[in-house]
């Protein structure tokens, strides 16, 4: 299983990364000469979860100041979008052809894709986040040593007023 970065990545990916799992099999099942079961509903139900995971990278992106995040996560986006759509052919392909290869491999990227994407999206807003709290520590301790120059009570309470 793969090592995720923080909580809210393991919480958000562990499931992504079970159900690619659970395409993989379907996948190596298929090639013993299985025929895939019909994934319209299962692919529909993902693609509606990435059109709102875009959403809200791209309100994110339109709501921050970070110029790294501004930048890195667009692509990540696309990455996720496409990764959707190829699972969306690959549905309609397998609706069509329950042998297709090329539908299962269509199937597979998609859902790497999808995994990946999602992992970098999350990493991504999680760097802003590191960056926001080190930008705060920073003015804190600036602010902090301005309380080197408090000598007397008065000093002090005009420094909390502050």
């Amino acid at each position: 299983m793969p090592v995720f970065h923080t909580k809210t990545i393991e919480s958000i990916l562990e499931p992504v990364a079970q159900q690619v799992s659970k395409l993989v099999i379907l996948h190596e099942e298929a090639e013993d000469g299985n025929e895939m079961p019909d994934l319209a509903r299962p692919v529909l139900v993902v693609k509606q979860a990435v059109d709102n995971l875009c959403k809200v990278g791209q309100e994110t992106i339109h709501h921050s100041d970070d110029q790294i995040l501004k930048q890195d996560m667009p692509p990540a986006l696309r990455r996720v979008e496409e990764s959707a759509k190829l699972l969306v052919q690959a549905s309609q392909m397998l609706g069509s052809d329950p042998f297709s290869a090329p539908a299962r491999k269509k199937l597979i990227e998609g859902s790497r894709g999808i995994l990946q994407g999602t992992s970098a999206l999350l990493l991504t807003f999680d760097e802003s986040e590191v960056r926001k709290i080190i930008r705060i520590c920073k003015n804190v301790l600036e602010y902090l040593a301005i309380t080197e120059v408090v000598e007397t009570m008065e000093d002090l309470v005009t420094f909390v007023k502050v």
